[in-house]
Formats: C-alpha cells, sequence, structure tokens
C-alpha cells in the first residue's frame, strides 16, 4: 500500500514539475510575440520567433539575437529566454 501512495506521489510531482518548467522551445513558440535582443540587450524587434529568425539572420555561421519572452518598458529583456537565434 505504501508503494502504491508513493508512486501517486511520484506521478503527481512530476506532472506538476512538468507543467511548471520554464524550458520552452523556441520552435514551438510559432504565433507568439517574442522580442530578440543583441549581446548588449539593446532591442532589436519584436514578431513570431520565425519572422525574427528570417529577417535577423541572413547570413550564416554567427550568432544573431537573444530571444525573451517579453520586454521592459524602457526596452529591457524579461519573461523567459528562448533559444538565441542563431545561423549555423
Amino acid at each position: 500500500m505504501k508503494k502504491m501512495r508513493f508512486a501517486i506521489l511520484a506521478i503527481f510531482v512530476a506532472i506538476v514539475a512538468f507543467m511548471t518548467t520554464n524550458a520552452i522551445s523556441a520552435k514551438s513558440e510559432g504565433f507568439t510575440t517574442v522580442y530578440a535582443f543583441d549581446a548588449s540587450n539593446n532591442f532589436l524587434a519584436s514578431g513570431t520567433y520565425a519572422d525574427l529568425d528570417n529577417n535577423l539572420c541572413p547570413g550564416s555561421g554567427h550568432f544573431c539575437a537573444h530571444v525573451w519572452t517579453g520586454i521592459t518598458q524602457d526596452e529591457k529583456p524579461t519573461g523567459t529566454q528562448l533559444t538565441d537565434i542563431q545561423k549555423q
């Protein structure tokens, strides 16, 4: 009986941990507005991740932008940091 309660508790904890994780895949942010910043955290542009990837990174082999889910009134990044835009 104790093993069954432990298993249920473990499943519950796993579900809660999965639901509250900050690990957001930037590629799945297709229609969500995100905000791009350069290496010095200066605001570059906003839009969908795909649009920013296409517009900010025309070349190859370099860092293009940090991507965040939010922006403050003074145009600084806030929220969750997503995968950086880079061309390979």
